[in-house]
């Protein structure tokens, strides 16, 4: 578990901090960690414990994890490296 949660954490800061424009760099940051940590932290429960219930595997939820896994891999995928952009762009 240690492994797979380290690759994410350990990439997020530098990412997150290259992604955005200097001047709203702070504000960019905490609004879309606090919108995607609400829809997906937030329903993570509810959404388990329906699964759960209505499907009656406990595996469920650990497939719903790895959706939101491929869903941010998508998305990471092509970035492009920004470490020769200005940091006044």
């Amino acid at each position: 578990m240690a492994v797979p949660i380290g690759m994410a954490l350990g990439l997020q800061g530098a990412m997150v901090v290259e992604i955005f424009p200097l001047r709203s760099r702070v504000t960019s940051m905490s609004v879309a960690y606090s919108v995607t940590l609400a829809l997906a932290g937030g329903s993570a429960p509810l959404v388990s414990a329906w699964l759960i219930s209505t499907f009656g595997s406990p595996m469920l939820p650990a497939y719903y994890v790895i959706v939101y896994g491929a869903i941010g891999l998508a998305i990471m995928w092509p970035m492009r490296e920004t470490n020769t952009r200005s940091l006044d762009d």
